[in-house]
């Protein structure tokens, strides 16, 4: 098989989710919760046609379904209750940390150095 078993789905994997501060004001003890963000895999992507909706579909904790959670900030899906939730730099850091996972923020770095040269 040589080359091609590194192509193979079982020697695939997205990125590890990470732990990401987006506010201090949701805290547990004292510490401010660290929220767990997720890559979207190709799939996902063709589904979401916006940002917002990558960066939702991205978050993994809190859970942006719960219908509490939804109930709570009068929110019918999880891209407007991120927006409910929280403030324009908590979501602009919540948006950077999902385009990173998700290689955006790299793809961008590399068209402005390809640019400059």
């Amino acid at each position: 098989m040589g080359e091609m078993q590194w192509f193979l789905q079982e020697n695939n994997h997205l990125p590890k989710n990470q732990k990401v501060f987006v506010s201090e004001r949701f805290v547990k003890e004292g510490n401010p919760i660290l929220w767990e963000i997720r890559a979207v895999s190709a799939t996902e992507l063709q589904d979401l046609d916006d940002a917002d909706r990558i960066c939702a579909a991205a978050v993994v904790m809190p859970n942006l379904k719960d219908k509490g959670l939804l109930e709570s900030y009068g929110a019918d899906d999880a891209t407007i209750l991120l927006k409910k939730m929280l403030t324009p730099v908590e979501y602009y850091r919540l948006l950077s940390a999902s385009k990173a996972l998700n290689g955006y923020q790299e793809r961008k770095e590399t068209i402005k150095q390809k640019a400059k040269n």
